[in-house]
């Protein structure tokens, strides 16, 4: 019982650092992306 119980906190704990690396790989991929809409903007505009 107490084997089974453990196995469910450490899913928990894998998880929740799972869902944060995700969103901090998604932040940086939308920051990317707004950077790159910006550049074709801007590149666009000067050509």
């Amino acid at each position: 019982m107490s084997k089974r119980r453990e196995t469910r906190e450490q899913f928990k704990k894998q998880s929740e650092q799972a869902s944060k690396s995700f969103e901090k790989g998604l932040t940086r991929f939308t920051r990317a992306i707004s950077a790159g809409i910006d550049n074709l903007l801007f590149s666009k505009r000067w050509t």
